[in-house]
């Protein structure tokens, strides 16, 4: 039976992160790669590998694999796939209180006539023990809290958290109002973590499937533009089925509202250092600064480069990987910490991109991030200090509309 279900967790699992990483689904299926490739996605913190390290000296084999494959994976699968905040909450519970409950019922901890003692007590004891250690390490590392962002609103209806101040500039500005209605449905279930989403087509004035998936996809571009700080947020997807009707799904890069509220916390540690360094700075070498500082703590996945947690400036500021939309939404929110005024842009370079526009002495320049981390040596001629604007001669802006008149000369704001 455990075998069945080990066997059964395999395959719904790993072909699915690895699908979902954009990866085939038959090539999620090849034995050994997709194992390889579930590892590489996951990352596997330092706190799960002592986890598992611990499982392989105190269980036997057989349920070390079973706790592994019936809990531990599909716990990091609830993550991956941005489920509710009800399932996330019970699996972030399960990989602590399970090992001693699955010792137990299995008959494996049999009474121990020798010692007089379960020896499944002896491993519960070690996982609480773990668990302190982890509590201490989270709490250390994540939830130390700073002083808030003294020009939020919390009232306010774009207010998400302390990282950052919206204006709703699109939202407000650019968008009718059946565009607003969409951006006002997925910005709240977005902040209740809800991303199975039925649409009520007549609600929202959609002529058929097609005009509503347009609808979606205008709140979702302003979206990316006023909340850069939404962790959670990566995009959507779609389906129209005659029988069941439009069904949106929102696609979360992370999974529950308590790492989300974890990695806000931690993220505004990291800012406030960020300030701390920067104050006293000029408005250029603080562009200069945040462009390094993106380069050089983080690489660009190339890997996994369509992952949700890709898009999000969570894997920015805690897992130092993301790709162009979670490097442009980090320098978004840093600028606006240290009082550069700047936007985040979407287009085309050599491909679907977004980078951002800065404000220096009353012009706007393009500042690309993304180059900083593929170019992490700054003596090679393609690394630039973020403001060179001939080397962005190609990039095309999706609503120029949006943002003011940007310079197409590099002006006086070259690092030498």
């Amino acid at each position: 039976m455990i075998v069945a279900i080990c066997l059964i967790s395999l395959l719904i699992a790993i072909p699915g992160f690895v699908h979902k990483a954009g990866y085939s689904f038959s090539k999620a299926l090849i034995p050994g790669y997709n194992i390889y490739l579930f590892l590489t996605l996951i990352e596997f913190p330092p706190v799960l590998l002592l986890l598992l390290a611990l499982g392989l000296i105190f269980l036997p084999d057989r349920m070390f694999i079973a706790t592994f494959i019936c809990i531990i994976l599909p716990f990091m699968t609830n993550d991956a796939y941005g489920k509710g905040k009800i399932s996330s909450m019970l699996t972030l519970f399960l990989p602590f209180f399970m090992y001693p409950f699955l010792g137990y019922f299995s008959g494996v901890y049999a009474y121990d006539v020798t010692s007089e003692k379960y020896r499944f007590i002896k491993n519960h004891k070690i996982l609480c023990i773990l668990l302190v250690f982890f509590s201490v390490y989270m709490y250390s590392n994540f939830t130390v809290l700073v002083e808030g962002n003294k020009l939020v609103n919390k009232d306010d209806f774009h207010y998400v958290n302390d990282i950052y101040m919206s204006d709703g500039k699109i939202y407000n500005d650019y968008l009718n109002d059946r565009e607003k209605k969409m951006y006002e449905f997925m910005f709240k279930n977005t902040l209740a973590f809800k991303n199975k989403l039925d649409v009520d087509m007549s609600e929202f004035g959609c002529i058929d499937y097609s005009d509503c998936g347009d609808l979606i996809n205008s709140a979702h571009e302003a979206i990316l533009i006023d909340h850069p700080e939404l962790i959670n947020y990566a995009g959507y997807s779609w389906i129209y089925r005659e029988d069941s009707g439009f069904k949106l799904t929102l696609n979360f890069s992370v999974g529950n509202m308590i790492s989300a509220k974890i990695g806000e916390m931690k993220i505004q540690r990291i800012i406030d250092n960020i300030k701390t360094e920067t104050k006293g700075m000029s408005d250029i070498d603080k562009i200069h600064y945040v462009y390094e500082w993106i380069g050089e703590n983080n690489d660009y996945d190339k890997t996994f480069t369509y992952m949700s947690k890709n898009q999000s400036i969570y894997n920015v500021f805690m897992k130092n990987n993301a790709v162009c939309a979670g490097f442009a939404k980090a320098s978004q929110v840093i600028f606006q910490n240290i009082g550069i005024n700047s936007y985040t842009i979407t287009g085309n370079s050599t491909g679907p991109h977004m980078w951002n526009v800065v404000e220096l002495d009353n012009k706007y320049y393009f500042y690309d991030s993304t180059v900083a981390t593929s170019a992490r040596n700054k003596e090679t001629s393609w690394y630039y200090d973020g403001l060179k604007q001939d080397f962005m001669s190609s990039y095309t802006v999706d609503h120029a509309e949006w943002y003011p008149k940007i310079e197409k000369t590099n002006g006086l704001y070259i690092k030498e």
